[in-house]
């Protein structure tokens, strides 16, 4: 069994900042992520990063 756009567009969750479809969680978790992984390639760029 498969889940469907429509599944996903059917289910809610509330946050802090307001209300999301379950499909709307999937992509803000994506985009939140890639948004840390941009933080970490920045400080591990820093000249100032402490070398191992």
């Amino acid at each position: 069994m498969a889940t469907t756009e429509d599944d996903l567009r059917n289910h809610y969750a509330k946050f802090p900042f307001g209300v999301m479809d379950s499909y709307q969680v999937l992509l803000f978790m994506s985009a939140h992520t890639e948004r840390h992984i941009y933080q970490i390639e920045e400080v591990k760029a820093d000249p100032n990063l402490p070398k191992k």
